[in-house]
């Protein structure tokens, strides 16, 4: 039978985060935050007594569920770190410990690996009656909910029962196994110890002893309980015999027709055909154990050692053997007619191979056998992982995956739902991942204090500390504010891990009010924080190969594992969806808390960018949408003993429906800072002689009237006045004018009065420097300055930023005076993205000269400049400066695409016309010659660099090549000019490439020039 290979999530890295140390502050604001998580503890403990005590009705839904209890103690026998990780595996490490029971009972368990927390149970429970065993209708079961297999050896003392009674375990071959033992003495008496190693649990014991009279087992029966006796006691012996085995049999992967003809004469020959059957099914669901193991980041799929099959080709060739027996069997028991006219010994042995069939169905196709089959039967299954099956494993759910078009009738309502979506649109063609979840029937166990915290959590956060201001047992805001500060600085730490190692600085995860079915985004992730508790305490489920570190807590609050990957908003009413439904019953015994039929989901997940204005920070929108399968009132339980088939059919005609639309999740991950904090560096010189007058050397900018505007794409803009300085830093320079400016988001808390200790230094500005863009209301990313000035006179400075190559950063704002910062409840992290511009005077523009000195060169060359032939303009410029200008313009207008720069000296030629000379061009010798043959030349290319106020580059005057050859540049101009206010200063260079002609080739090439300086001033 072939597989589909698993889908297998990827691990998610963290990273250690460093902030600024801070010291605590002292009561009794300290206490009364304290007040408030204490409340909390409180209040779960009070949720933790309810999941002790049970109680509820026994009716299989709502919150009146019974808890199914704890009924042993642990004691912590070899305790482990609070962040302790297997290193293999990346799972947290659990404690060794011992559980009590009252009945005197107790079982050591060694530490290990924990997928869903460290909780266990040892507990006394019912059993159903056996036919061949006398175990009084009670028997000890080990209940494990920490999702991986006990590793080592774990030892069960049990209480001795009746004389001569031995101890048992229910096997996977529906029989119970005598179990090796030894006499112990407990606390209240005589008792057998047994062992158990890495077998999946629950583990179900009974002290029984054989029954009189009761029928002989078989021989295959026999070989069938040697075969389990091995896998309990000599893992590595059971193993290579199942493989043997399974390598000589020839299983079906796909049985569409009962296995057996209904030619015998006699029901108990045909009896016997059909139980040897069940009895081959069961051996192949137990066969399908081989190869399992605890690790989860290995997926079932891989073939069995030695073999081309897998655990889950085993499992599924099982079920296909299951479904024709129980057909056959169906068949069989119509035409047994009355049974109440068949001896009692023959009725027994019909209502055992009842139950026997109903409790496979039950281990190992609990959603119905007939839609598990149909699902093999169409490849309905692909990743399909066993371990979520009891008998193998302990995973709260497995997910499936499916591909676009296997359920066009989803397809078609999750694009109904994108389209009239208005809150948070998708822009573009969405990523669409679609998977069908089916939980295990271990998810509907112990769930009481989960569905208690979230019905109530919400309450906790937003009322309780109201409550206990409005009593005087807090200060009025403190509390809240406190719950504020702690959610801010969990996403603070979300963002520092989240981005570990990601070249984009933005990940910052912004929660808005229809997250988490509608709670505010606060309260949601106070929630989180009570969801990482239950977590590491109630069998809660996580990704594979994740700890209970922050990383994995940090990564819940995102939409994948918080939401979904935690089923957040599902889980709670995990019972409820399937609430007065009856699935399969192990050993017909129907009352338990498990006797629900699992649900089974479809999670649709879309993900991309939210349409946004140019200029915006990208912004995330994650959405999930869920469907699930109407089961109505089923009854698996009497529908089988009636014959009646359970729902089937491809996953195309399956009646899934929407569940829980107003609570489905939807969250913007917002990358925007609440501050873009801006120290801007303005020359004093851009300041003019006639402008600045006779005022002092450290007048300060605000006398001029400065200010700057910062504008996005979106012709969104804020302007502030720049009327105080930036403090002053070590680096900062006599001649230039500092500032700091604040960009505000419109929801983030205001500054005002509050000291911000973290800011980076010389950030720091008054609350009239602080601004909100006006139309966005958000910082934009993308951004375009002007610092202008009241005096006309005064050239306007310019600058562009890009913030999305800046880093982002957290600052501390708080109203204390203080000369380190306290947290507090009044404290507030936010995420602030920092720039430095030091600003440059106008470059562009004419400049008449004022001098003009050569400065000699290469003789040739000389020569010709001296007879006024290198230039067109001669040697008028030496001789009258005033009548040429130096120029550098930019092509088309400032803004356009695409835009060039020139630098060029203008003088007069002949005397009558004015002639240029190019200088420097941005354009490359290629870009201006898009027609020539040649390729592009290796030196002297043309070019312009502006670092700050220098501007160099260069131009050419003339060149040549051949086809398909490199460019040479014989004769170029090059130019270095320094600007400082509205003056420059530089240097022009003429150089030109020469050589001889020695029989009638080329020789001594070499490189000859001459330079000139010149200063010129702007031309207003």
């Amino acid at each position: 039978m072939a597989d589909a290979p698993l889908v297998v999530g990827t691990p998610v890295q963290g990273r250690q985060v460093t902030t600024r140390p801070v010291r605590r502050s002292p009561l009794p604001r300290l206490a009364a935050a304290g007040g408030v998580l204490l409340a909390l503890v409180v209040l779960a403990g009070g949720a933790w007594a309810l999941l002790r005590s049970g109680g509820g009705d026994d009716d299989g839904g709502g919150d009146t569920q019974p808890a199914e209890p704890l009924q042993s103690t642990a004691t912590v026998l070899e305790p482990v770190a609070a962040d302790a990780v297997d290193p293999v595996l990346g799972l947290p490490l659990r404690p060794h410990v011992r559980l009590d029971h009252p009945d005197g009972a107790r079982a050591d368990i060694p530490g290990g690996s924990a997928l869903y927390g460290d909780v266990m149970d040892l507990r006394r429970v019912d059993l159903a009656e056996d036919r061949l065993w006398d175990h009084g209708g009670t028997g000890w079961e080990f209940v494990s909910f920490v999702g991986v297999p006990i590793e080592g050896e774990a030892v069960i003392d049990l209480p001795a029962g009746a004389a001569g009674s031995v101890p048992l375990v229910r096997t996977a071959i529906g029989l119970w196994l005598e179990l090796p033992f030894e006499p112990v003495t407990l606390a209240g008496g005589e008792g057998v110890r047994v062992r158990v190693t890495n077998v999946p649990a629950p583990w179900v014991f009974a002290l029984a002893t054989p029954r009189p009279h009761a029928p002989a087992l078989t021989a295959d029966d026999l070989d069938a309980l040697r075969l389990e006796q091995l896998y309990w006691t000599d893992r590595a012996a059971w193993e290579a015999e199942v493989l043997d085995w399974l390598a000589t049999e020839e299983l079906t992967a796909h049985v569409q027709q009962p296995l057996l003809a209904f030619q015998d004469p006699s029901p108990a020959e045909t009896y016997d055909r059909i139980r040897g059957q069940l009895r081959y099914t069961t051996k192949m669901f137990a066969a399908a154990r081989a190869g399992l193991t605890g690790d989860l980041t290995i997926a079932p799929a891989v073939p069995l050692p030695g073999l081309a099959l897998s655990s889950t080709a085993v499992w599924g060739a099982a079920v296909q053997r299951l479904y024709a027996v129980q057909q056959n069997w169906l068949e069989f028991r119509a035409s047994l007619g009355d049974l109440s006219v068949q001896g009692p010994n023959f009725r027994v042995a019909i209502y055992f191979v009842d139950e026997w069939i109903e409790t496979a169905m039950h281990d190992y196709t609990p959603w119905g056998i007939d839609f598990v089959k149909t699902l093999l039967d169409t490849g309905g299954l692909k990743g399909f992982d066993i371990r979520v099956l009891k008998p193998y494993g302990e995973l709260k759910w497995i997910d499936v995956q499916i591909d676009a078009g296997d359920m066009p009738a989803i397809d078609e309502a999750v694009n109904d739902v994108l389209a009239a979506e208005t809150v948070a649109p998708i822009a573009g063609t969405p990523n669409i991942h679609r998977v069908m979840r089916l939980y295990s029937v271990r998810a509907m166990e112990r769930l009481a204090v989960v569905d208690w915290l979230k019905e109530n959590v919400d309450w906790i956060v937003r009322w309780l500390p109201v409550g206990l201001a409005a009593v005087g047992l807090i200060p009025g805001a403190v509390g809240l504010s406190f719950a504020f500060a702690a959610a801010d600085q969990i996403l603070s730490w979300v963002q520092d891990w989240y981005t570990a190692g990601d070249a984009s600085p933005y990940a910052f995860l912004n929660f808005e009010a229809a997250s988490a079915g509608g709670l505010g985004g606060t309260s949601f992730l106070m929630d989180m924080w009570e969801e990482k508790v239950l977590m590491s305490r109630e069998a809660r489920p996580m990704l594979a190969s994740h700890g209970l570190t922050i990383a994995q807590f940090a990564y819940s609050v995102g939409m994948y594992t918080a939401v979904r990957g935690t089923d957040w908003y599902l889980f709670k009413t995990l019972r409820e969806i399937n609430a007065g439904t009856r699935g399969y019953c192990a050993w017909s015994v129907c009352d338990e808390i498990t006797g629900a039929i699992p649900p089974v989901m479809v999670h649709v997940r879309a993900t991309g960018l939210l349409a946004r204005d140019p200029g915006d920070y990208p912004t995330g929108v994650d959405r999930m949408m869920a469907y699930r399968l109407e089961t109505g009132a089923m009854d698996y339980h009497t529908g089988w003993l009636q014959g009646h088939r359970t729902p089937n059919g491809a996953l195309a005609d399956l009646g899934f429906n929407e569940y829980g639309r107003k609570g489905w999740p939807l969250v913007v991950q917002r990358t925007a800072p609440e501050y873009q904090a801006i120290r801007l560096a303005i020359p004093k010189a851009a300041i003019p002689p006639e402008v600045w007058g006779d005022r002092p050397a450290d007048t300060a900018l605000s006398e001029f009237g400065a200010y700057v505007t910062l504008e996005a794409p979106s012709q969104s803009s804020v302007t502030i006045d720049l009327t105080a300085p930036a403090t002053k830093l070590p680096t900062d320079r006599a001649d230039t004018f500092y500032a700091t400016v604040r960009v505000r988001d419109k929801d983030a808390k205001g500054v005002g009065g509050l000291t911000l200790y973290t800011f980076e230094d010389g950030y720091d500005a008054p609350e009239a420097h602080e601004g909100t863009m006006a139309g966005s209301q958000q910082p934009q990313m993308l951004l375009k300055g002007t610092v202008g000035f009241a005096d006309d006179r005064i050239e306007p400075l310019t600058f562009d930023l890009d913030f999305s190559k800046l880093p982002m950063r957290q600052a501390l704002l708080t109203d204390l005076l203080s000369d380190e910062p306290i947290l507090t409840s009044n404290d507030q992290w936010v995420r602030v993205q920092y720039a430095a511009v030091t600003l440059q005077q106008e470059i562009f523009g004419n400049y008449q000269l004022t001098s003009w000195q050569f400065l000699g060169g290469s003789p040739e060359l000389v020569q010709i400049y001296m007879n006024g032939d290198l230039y067109y303009t001669g040697r008028n410029c030496e001789m009258d400066p005033a009548g040429c200008t130096f120029s550098v313009t930019q092509s088309p207008a400032r803004g356009a695409d695409p835009a060039y720069i020139r630098a060029m000296v203008c003088g007069p030629g002949d005397g009558t016309t004015s002639t240029c000379i190019a200088l420097a061009d941005s354009r490359s010798w290629a870009a201006q010659h898009t027609d020539s043959t040649g390729l592009p030349p290796t030196a002297h290319d043309n070019f312009v660099q502006i670092a700050g106020p220098i501007l160099t580059g260069s131009d050419d005057v003339n060149s040549s090549w051949n086809p398909g050859e490199v460019v040479t540049i014989n004769h170029w101009n090059e130019v270095h000019a320094e600007f400082d206010g509205d003056r420059v200063t530089g240097t022009i260079t003429t150089g030109q490439v020469v050589w001889d002609v020695v029989n009638g080739q080329k020789a001594n090439i070499r490189e000859i020039a001459v330079k000139v300086a010149f200063e010129a001033k702007r031309v207003k």
